[in-house]
């Protein structure tokens, strides 16, 4: 290393080799934010240094793939999408709806008139609000190549009430009902002894 350095166009800025660690022997070299093309064969050197004599010493090689990010989400109506962009490569964001061919870009990096939609860039993620049944779909983040860099599968399912809430709420109404028709016996009652009354003093 010393003072002479060199990165490849393609991964400037992404690259380093920690200087501390090549005193203990550790010639790592570290990829940043990894992109479809750094797919490829890596291998490492050293330059021995002798007098009249410089030769390069093999150390090792490495086979790098690139897969994208693929997940499942399952949601409610109303709930909140956060859909990562992983990487700043990450350009456009399209959907396509679980009965369509179509697919429809929902956001593009810099681009505010596409961006005027319900989804919002927020710190890394496009957040998509008040989700609805029509949101079921796939969704993919899409690199500047137009390489997908994660896609979701999305299902938006309805609200259903927990069915203890359901049982205590029949409960409230039966005990309202039951409540109701005490009142109505008591009041049935009161007017019964009201009206009689008079009638049995006069007997007695």
């Amino acid at each position: 290393m010393g003072a002479q350095r060199w990165q490849a166009t393609e991964f400037e800025g992404r690259v380093e080799v920690p200087e501390e660690k090549l005193w203990q022997g550790d010639c790592s070299l570290i990829l940043h934010d990894v992109q479809f093309g750094d797919v490829g064969l890596y291998e490492s050197f050293m330059v021995v240094d002798r007098a009249r004599n410089k030769r390069r010493v093999f150390i090792q090689s490495v086979q790098l793939s690139v897969h994208d990010h693929t997940s499942e989400e399952s949601l409610r109506v109303g709930e909140t999408l956060d859909l990562k962009l992983h990487t700043p490569q990450a350009k456009k964001v399209v959907f396509q709806g679980r009965n369509s061919t179509e697919m429809t870009v929902l956001w593009m990096r810099g681009e505010e008139e596409v961006n005027s939609g319900r989804l919002k860039e927020v710190k890394g993620f496009v957040v998509l609000k008040g989700l609805k049944i029509d949101d079921c779909g796939t969704y993919t983040v899409l690199d500047s190549h137009g390489l997908p860099v994660s896609t979701v599968h999305l299902t938006v399912e309805a609200y259903q009430v927990d069915e203890t809430q359901k049982f205590h709420e029949i409960q409230g109404k039966q005990a309202l009902i039951g409540k109701s028709t005490y009142n109505r016996s008591s009041s049935l009652l009161m007017l019964f002894v009201l009206l009689f009354s008079p009638l049995i003093q006069h007997l007695l």
